[in-house]
């Protein structure tokens, strides 16, 4: 069975280097660590596929 954004997001909240945060009616992505500003604007959808894809890089760096 498929996650739900919602599960995404409580994944992210606990264990990710990032943070996806509500801004308005869009949503931004930033560090956990230094609150910099990696992206905003974003649909929901987009910002944990976002998050997925920073930390699927991160984990495949050669």
């Amino acid at each position: 069975m498929a996650k739900t954004n919602a599960q995404y997001l409580d994944e992210i909240e606990t264990s990710s280097l990032y943070k996806v945060r509500c801004e308005g009616e869009t949503w931004k992505v930033e560090t956990r660590a230094d609150g910099l500003l990696v992206k905003k604007g974003l649909e929901l959808r987009d910002a944990v596929q976002l998050v997925k894809s920073l930390e699927y890089d991160m984990a495949n760096l050669s």
